[in-house]
């Protein structure tokens, strides 16, 4: 019920299609959250996993077995999942790859995905859907902001969509102003990052040119005339900077 009531505030369309796409990774269609009957299935034996060689230099002089009664029943269970997959060589210390979890999380889900068209009819609109969401520049849209598809969309919930995005625009935006200060240039607030923000200051400076058009009556072409000073700026900024550096 409160996992309805996030993806469709309540209202109808949520059956176990959504129920089952909603807790799917964003980068396969879904909205990322996880349930715990499916992280269970992967989780455990992939923690273990990678501490298996640790675990093993530890218990060496005790005399006992490191895989143990739990791990194995649980090593079993996912083999029924995964009967594809090569558990044995996770087991194998040499073989043992850097992130198991992520991993077994691909292939768990991976097989989660390959046999949702065997358990449920998808209509024609539902297949192009799903086609996009799966697509590789997808999943950067999804961190930010909600997409609807599939019968599925964020309810009415306390959170700021675009937060992610957000982060990671002010992330970038500071790494290039040290960037730039390294490098003894002068850094530049209008420049746009890949995510199609402004830096602050240019935000306030643009927010008092509107209040000085809005109180005054502007033709074309001051406006024009304003912008093009700024452009100018930009430009002397940039050439001094330049000259700097070469001199």
């Amino acid at each position: 019920m409160v996992l309805q009531g996030i993806i469709v505030s309540d209202g109808p369309g949520f059956g176990d299609l959504q129920w089952r796409l909603a807790t799917l990774p964003l980068r396969l269609s879904g909205l990322g959250i996880y349930c715990a009957s499916d992280v269970s299935a992967f989780a455990f034996v992939a923690s273990r996993f990678q501490t298996l060689e640790l675990q093993n230099h530890i218990l060496r002089s005790c005399g006992t077995v490191p895989m143990g009664e739990i791990l194995s029943d649980a090593t079993s269970a996912l083999r029924l999942c995964l009967p594809d997959f090569d558990l044995d060589s996770l087991a194998v210390n040499a073989t043992v790859p850097s992130k198991p979890q992520k991993v077994l999380a691909e292939a768990f889900y991976g097989k989660i995905v390959a046999s949702l068209e065997r358990e449920f009819e998808f209509s024609t609109r539902q297949k192009a859907v799903m086609g996009c969401l799966q697509s590789e520049h997808a999943k950067d849209f999804l961190l930010a902001i909600s997409m609807e598809g599939l019968r599925q969309r964020l309810g009415n919930c306390d959170f700021e969509v675009g937060e992610a995005a957000k982060r990671a625009a002010t992330g970038k935006m500071e790494k290039h102003e040290e960037a730039c200060r390294a490098n003894q240039h002068c850094f530049i607030p209008f420049s746009f990052d890949t995510f199609g923000f402004l830096e602050q200051q240019s935000v306030e400076l643009l927010k008092r040119l509107q209040k000085v058009m809005d109180s005054n009556v502007m033709t074309a072409g001051f406006n024009e005339f304003v912008f093009r000073r700024i452009k100018l700026v930009i430009q002397k900024v940039l050439a001094a900077q330049l000259v700097a550096r070469l001199s």
